[in-house]
This record gives C-alpha cells, sequence and structure tokens, in this order.
C-alpha cells in the first residue's frame, strides 16, 4: 500500500488527513465570510490581506501542523530533494466551473504558462522537479462543487518528455473541449459523468477540513456544480466564478508546494506576464510574482518566523535571480 507521498509521485495527486475538526472548520467559515464581505466579496484574497489578524494566526496555525509538516519532510525524503511550502497563500470563494459555459471545461495545467518556455521544460521533466498546490476545502464536494476532478496520470508525459504520447493522450480532452465550444447543443445531450468516463477522470471527495496535493502538471479542474442545480446559481462562467446559497458557499485554502528548480521555472514565466493590484486609492501599480512572494515572506516571519526563515534559506538563489 502506498502511502500519501507516493501516492502523489505515481498519480500526480494525493489526499491527506484531516487537518481541521469540525468546530473549526465552522468557524474559519464564518470568520472568512465576514472578510469576504468587508472587502466586497473578491474571488480570492491573499492570507494576509485579511484584516482579521486571529483569521491569520488560525490559518498559519494549519500550515504549521504537525501533520503538514511531516507531509513535507516525507516529500522531500520521497524525492531526494529539498521540499517546501512556497509564500503564496490564497483564500478562495465560490470557485465554480460552467461545465456548459466556462473556458476548456475548466481543464487546465498549472504549469501550462512554462510549458511555452524550453528553459522550463527542461525543468519539467528533471527528478528535481517537485511542484504543486496543497488545498484544504471547508465543504464537501457535492452536487454544488466543493473540491476538485483530476486526470490521474497526466502530469507523466511531462515528467517523461513524452511530447508525442502527450498530445496522443490528449485527443479525447481536445475533443471535448471542441464540442462543449463549437457545438454547445449536442454537447449537452450529454451527461458530465459521460466526459468524465471518455477522459479517465476522477472526482474527489476529500474528507472535509483535510489536504489535498495535486502536481502542478497534472490535469484538472475545479468539480463542476451539478446540471441538476443549475436554477438555483448565478453562474460567471468566464470568470470561473458563481453565486450559490449561502450554506453551500466554497472555500478553499491554497498554498504552493515545490523544490528550488520548480520555483525557477514557475518564476521564469510569472515573471514575464503583467501583473496589477489595486492601491487603496484603486489605482493600479503593476507588479511582479517575485515581489509577491517576497511581500508574503517578509509578512509571514510576524506569525511563522521559522518557517519563513526555513523559506528564505531554501529558496534565497532563486529569490536573488528574479529580484
Amino acid at each position: 500500500m502506498l502511502n500519501i507521498e507516493q501516492n502523489f509521485k505515481k498519480n500526480g495527486y494525493c489526499e491527506g488527513p484531516i487537518v481541521l475538526n469540525e468546530k473549526e472548520i465552522l468557524n474559519l467559515r464564518e470568520l472568512l465570510e465576514e472578510s469576504f464581505k468587508s472587502k466586497g466579496y473578491p474571488k480570492a484574497i491573499s492570507l494576509f490581506d485579511i484584516e482579521n489578524k486571529e483569521v491569520i494566526k488560525t490559518i498559519c496555525k494549519i500550515y504549521d501542523s504537525h501533520k503538514i509538516k511531516n507531509f513535507i519532510l516525507n516529500l522531500s525524503k520521497n524525492f531526494k530533494e529539498k521540499v517546501s511550502l512556497v509564500p503564496r497563500f490564497v483564500i478562495q470563494r465560490n470557485y465554480h466551473v460552467d461545465r456548459l459555459e466556462s473556458p476548456g471545461v475548466g481543464w487546465h495545467r498549472d504549469c501550462g504558462g512554462e510549458l511555452k518556455y524550453d528553459y522550463c521544460e527542461e525543468k519539467l521533466s528533471t527528478s528535481s522537479y517537485v511542484f504543486g498546490k496543497l488545498g484544504i476545502y471547508l465543504q464537501k464536494n457535492s452536487l454544488y462543487g466543493g473540491s476538485i476532478d483530476v486526470i490521474p496520470n497526466s502530469h507523466k508525459y511531462i515528467k517523461l518528455k513524452k511530447f508525442i504520447l502527450r498530445k496522443i493522450t490528449g485527443i479525447n480532452l481536445f475533443l471535448v473541449v471542441r464540442l462543449q465550444k463549437y457545438f454547445p447543443k449536442i454537447y449537452r445531450f450529454f451527461s458530465e459523468n459521460f466526459f468524465m468516463s471518455i477522459l479517465k477522470a476522477k472526482r474527489l471527495y476529500p474528507e472535509v477540513g483535510s489536504f489535498v496535493m495535486f502536481d502542478s502538471r497534472i490535469v484538472h479542474r475545479g468539480s463542476p456544480i451539478d446540471d441538476s442545480v443549475r436554477a438555483n446559481v448565478a453562474f460567471q462562467p468566464k470568470e470561473h466564478f458563481a453565486d450559490v446559497k449561502q450554506e453551500y458557499t466554497k472555500f478553499s485554502l491554497y498554498v504552493d508546494v515545490g523544490s528550488q528548480i520548480a520555483l525557477d521555472s514557475y518564476l521564469h514565466d510569472r515573471n514575464q506576464r503583467e501583473s496589477y493590484f489595486q492601491d487603496n486609492n484603486q489605482t493600479k501599480i503593476e507588479t511582479k510574482e517575485i515581489d509577491t512572494i517576497k511581500k508574503e515572506l517578509d509578512l509571514l516571519e510576524n506569525y511563522l518566523p521559522r518557517l519563513a526563515a526555513d523559506m528564505k534559506n531554501i529558496f534565497a538563489d532563486v529569490i536573488r535571480k528574479y529580484s
């Protein structure tokens, strides 16, 4: 029987133990709802932009828990590579896929931008490349979504530099996406279960308050809201957002986990993209991904100084390179 770290390495995803009990989940959901309301209900916020410092402390405590620290340590041992949390702490609210209208039916690889560069492609295939998202979902995966769908093993052809095999195995997804885009009336005739079967995809049903980690190279998406409850939902399909009944509000806590070489590849791509944030006067200010990472590292020092120091030590060369 494989342990969770071995499952991640083999399948491109894994499900971890519970890190929040039911009482803690209910309390955190209430506090997060207040935080999002105070900011006008954005789709996502950075952990350190939350005004209630107790919420920040609570979430930092989760990431500093024995279960997550032990998982990261075992991940390092399995890959024989130093692995750490990467300082990008994000909370999403009501990130949802509209299976009928969302671009690409929501399916994507987080490393998609990296595949455009030869420099990154070389790193994506090395054994030192360890990069993925660790997600904690504060609700069960139901008819209203709540977790993620994955296509198991879809990271392997990138990992093994099998370009042709990657294209061949991606044909079914290519056809499903084109059918949804160009022949929507035909697409609607088939159930989501039919397409999941065609793609050999899997819907995850993690225990509420447990964590999931998925490789940045694996094809995945947020689990779509079921057609049977569409009438109760207001979709913004291009934004991957939906208003749902309050009891079904979806909260997802995300942080990246990776090795030095993987962060190098990630920043090679991300630092070439235009990125903006709005200051208190709603003025758009250009920023780079490395600036965000450095800022969050500095803020993390106020809550988890030892973890922040470890991150700065592990990623020092990469941070220096892109600064």
